[in-house]
């Protein structure tokens, strides 16, 4: 580790990346975010864990989007199908402040006035949230350099708060820049069942007196999504209770997922402070690691145990079988996907023929 540990305070951090998915991953227990993006763009962050980050950074703990290059623009970000587990702040923070990519050079701000930023939002599940959407709606933070814009799908979210959350869902600033455009739809906090969407945009900790919001100031308001990503990926925020507990995560899950899991299905985790995890379980495996179960026999080794290849009709001896596309309309629906990719689908999707999801022997 760097000599005060700055390098290693994330997760996972997102440094000027371009063009990559992050599907089933689990964060915990940093020390600054669970998630930092910067100067990233085309990022999909899917059916993932993050949480419980430790100490006094826990209140901007979440994931958090700054900073754009000409060269590294900040942009075409989606979040989806995660389980944000006792966050308690930057879900996600939006912001673009002055930076140069890496060279020690002053500070740009032309790629945040230039680049909306367009993000996709949806069908994420916040178990004991701590607090809202934050968007700092100047670039650098500065009114004089314009506002940093905004092309969001935030579709099928759901908090999941204590009864002493005093936030709205999203902060009010987002409505206030007319150059931003919104599409909100089926948003959901549970303190307030029968509010939803702009009525849960708020700037400030009485929202509980104050609320429902009736202001829905300047922004955009579109009647239909932006068309991105593809495919469309919404599930009605009703449903994200059962359903992303029981997916999202590394699979398999360890001690520490199914901690969450099961936690986000019983409903409310214990009401304390978000800097304090309620486990000391991040490295706990469910096998000796001197001794780990064997893997499925994969003779040519193409990542496609051999099982799987003789169920499939592909050769358990032939490597290149891997990234032929025969399975890809069976197995997904479309062509165009690796036999190999197809493998990982059905595996995580449960259906290769072993009932649980990775049953690998150590997995309860």
């Amino acid at each position: 580790m760097p000599p005060g540990g700055e390098r290693l305070d994330d997760a996972l951090r997102l440094d000027g990346i371009n063009c990559a998915i992050f599907d089933h991953v689990s964060l915990a227990h940093a020390t600054d975010e669970a998630l930092q993006i910067s100067w990233a763009s085309d990022i999909t962050v899917q059916d993932s864990m993050l949480g419980e980050t430790v100490g006094d950074h826990a209140d901007r703990g979440g994931v958090l989007m700054n900073y754009s290059h000409p060269d590294h623009p900040q942009d075409r970000i989606a979040l989806i199908r995660n389980l944000w587990y006792r966050v308690g702040g930057r879900m996600p923070e939006i912001t673009c402040e002055a930076s140069n990519y890496d060279n020690g050079e002053p500070g740009l701000i032309a790629s945040c006035q230039n680049t909306p930023l367009h993000l996709e939002l949806a069908n994420n599940l916040y178990a004991d949230p701590g607090f809202v959407l934050w968007y700092n709606r100047d670039v650098d933070q500065n009114p004089a350099n314009g506002p940093y814009r905004v092309r969001a799908n935030i579709v099928g979210n759901r908090f999941v708060a204590r009864s002493s959350y005093p936030y709205g869902m999203f902060l009010h600033d987002l409505l206030d820049v007319a150059d931003n455009q919104l599409y909100v739809s089926d948003n959901q906090l549970s303190r307030y069942p029968s509010w939803s969407d702009y009525q849960l945009f708020y700037c400030c900790n009485d929202f509980a007196s104050q609320g429902p919001n009736a202001d829905l100031g300047v922004a955009q308001r579109r009647s239909t999504r932006h068309p991105f990503p593809f495919p469309s990926t919404d599930m009605a925020q009703s449903s994200l209770a059962a359903y992303i507990p029981t997916h999202a995560g590394a699979q398999p899950l360890d001690k520490l997922d199914r901690r969450w899991r099961d936690s986000a299905l019983g409903g409310l985790p214990p009401a304390v402070d978000w800097g304090t995890p309620l486990g000391s379980d991040d490295f706990d495996l469910d096998f000796n690691p001197a001794n780990p179960p064997a893997p499925p026999a994969d003779s040519d080794g193409d990542g496609m145990p051999n099982a799987f290849e003789q169920n499939n009709g592909l050769n358990p001896n032939n490597a290149a079988d891997r990234n032929g596309t025969g399975l890809s309309l069976a197995c997904t629906g479309v062509t165009g996907f690796t036999n190999l990719e197809c493998y990982l689908h059905r595996m995580n999707m449960g259906v290769i023929g072993v009932p649980p999801l990775f049953a690998n022997g150590f997995e309860s």
